[in-house]
């Protein structure tokens, strides 16, 4: 059984692992920002001791600064906690800094896979090619899905 000590410690180890200040840790989640409750959310599920985090567009409702941090945070739990993260993003800017290896699907099929800066830097595929020229004009997803290239 675990003591009530060791317990504490662990909460708190996880809450600083993840960014979260002291002085939030007895709020509730309403009093929380959006980011404040990403990283709460996070720790909970650190606490769990997972070998794999599936992360489903954790970038789309933030700023440039926040993504960067989120960027850094996801490669320093990979590291501490040993995790597996899958990535589902549609910002290939952000999986080129955080991705080991990147997967693109077209219509949910595989269209290439491999190590991240090896697809990136000599894409094979039209479509990943074409990813890659719409992420330089930086248009929307949605401008993307409406293109029919394979």
């Amino acid at each position: 059984m675990l003591h009530k000590d060791h317990i504490g410690k662990e909460r708190e180890n996880i809450l600083n692992s993840v960014g979260f200040p002291k002085k939030l840790h007895d709020r509730r989640g309403y009093q929380l920002s959006g980011g404040e409750q990403q990283r709460a959310a996070l720790a909970r599920l650190l606490a769990v001791k997972p070998v794999l985090l599936i992360l489903d567009e954790p970038f789309s409702a933030q700023d440039v600064e926040s993504q960067l941090n989120l960027v850094k945070l996801f490669k320093q739990l990979n590291e501490e906690f040993n995790l597996t993260m899958i990535c589902i993003s549609h910002d290939l800017r952000i999986l080129r800094n955080l991705a080991n290896r990147v997967i693109i699907l077209k219509d949910g099929e595989i269209v290439e896979s491999g190590i991240t800066n090896e697809v990136f830097n000599n894409p094979q595929k039209v479509y990943t090619k074409f990813l890659l020229s719409a992420e330089s004009l930086e248009l929307t997803y949605e401008e993307i899905k409406a293109k029919q290239y394979s």
